[in-house]
């Protein structure tokens, strides 16, 4: 019988990186912070090489940040429990419940590049 690393290592991290009081910084989270800051900063790198407005580019950060987290938790909400979610809709506003799924906010992400493309 071939053995694999799975068979070796129990992979449950703590989500958290750590908290004060109520408060919890988790992992995903800075993920998803890094993720915004580096490509707003190379968006806004890339206008300024090529002569485009850089007032365009500094506006996406919001609609980015929005795209993320609203896609996020409704990819997650509808990707893994959609029948609890459809039947209970309020929940989906409780984010301090958590659930955020990253494929979500991918989608969130190539929407609203698309609606903002058209804006702007």
């Amino acid at each position: 019988m071939p053995l694999f690393l799975a068979d070796f290592v129990t992979w449950n991290p703590d989500p958290e990186i750590f908290r004060i009081g109520p408060l919890a910084i988790r992992y995903y989270s800075l993920f998803f912070v890094a993720a915004l800051l580096l490509g707003q900063k190379i968006w806004m790198r890339q206008s300024a090489r090529l002569g485009y407005d850089l007032v365009i580019a500094d506006k996406w950060l919001m609609w980015g940040v929005l795209a993320v987290v609203i896609g996020s938790r409704l990819g997650h909400c509808f990707f893994y429990e959609p029948a609890y979610y459809l039947s209970h809709p309020l929940e989906i506003l409780k984010v301090w419940k958590g659930g955020l799924a990253s494929h979500g906010a991918t989608i969130g992400l190539i929407v609203t590049l698309w609606l903002y493309g058209r804006r702007y």
